[in-house]
């Protein structure tokens, strides 16, 4: 077996660091293990990513010249929110804005799930940093359900931001006054939310120690962030 395992991960590298991480989780200590497998691909020049939703897989698979983290890979997200995932993206086509996954897919999901993945970047590329979309997320949360379903029947979301979003539900007024929402009170906890997203009363950019914590916690290792990055940062 170890003759094998060395003379595949010579001819075979990255098929080696694939199917070595997809089976971590059966070791002793599959953090340990997941995180030596990484810093050895890593200085054979085999590059590891964190999950994606581009690439919504299981398990560690390989993509575009590199390992991909699989969504079940992440602390707390099982078979079923992957699956979740993938019908609602499925339903939203091509159209997969940050706002238009977060109303129609994230609100959902399991909201530990959810919260994991934004965690470790699994939706990176939208131009926002982990704390805005957890802060977006945990903003819209706070919707009842009726509230969320008039967003998705009524407003056109293209080109929108989740405070254009909220203002234009709030502009529907309440039912006394021939709009949709229910009462003054629920009028005004909408407006409060409102003011959170326009005024979250803290930065929304990342901190990488945070982050690098958060990594090695839901992932076994700190992929994406590092404290050596926050240290670069406070130099510059």
């Amino acid at each position: 077996m170890a003759y094998w395992s060395a003379w595949v991960k010579y001819h075979y590298p990255e098929k080696f660091f694939k199917n070595w991480l997809k089976n971590a989780d059966e070791k002793i200590d599959p953090d340990l293990e997941k995180r030596q497998l990484i810093i050895s691909a890593k200085s054979e020049g085999i590059k590891v990513c964190g999950p994606s939703i581009n690439v919504l897989e299981e398990n560690f698979s390989w993509r575009n010249g590199s390992i991909y983290f699989g969504i079940c890979n992440v602390k707390n997200v099982g078979n079923a929110h992957l699956e979740q995932l993938r019908s609602g993206l499925q339903k939203i086509g091509n159209n997969k804005s940050w706002i238009n996954i977060l109303i129609n897919v994230l609100l959902d999901v399991n909201k530990r799930a959810v919260e994991n993945l934004i965690s470790v970047g699994a939706f990176a590329g939208f131009g926002k940093s982990r704390t805005e979309m957890l802060h977006e997320y945990h903003c819209l949360s706070d919707l009842t359900e009726k509230e969320i379903n008039y967003i998705r029947d009524k407003i056109d979301l293209n080109n929108l931001s989740v405070s254009d979003v909220l203002d234009r539900l709030i502009s529907t007024g309440t039912k006394k006054t021939g709009g949709f929402i229910s009462t003054q009170a629920r009028l005004d906890k909408i407006k409060d939310v409102l003011l959170r997203i326009k005024n979250p009363g803290r930065s929304l950019i990342d901190n990488s120690v945070v982050y690098a914590k958060i990594e090695e916690k839901l992932l076994g290792h700190a992929i994406n962030h590092s404290e050596l990055n926050a240290c670069s940062d406070t130099c510059h």
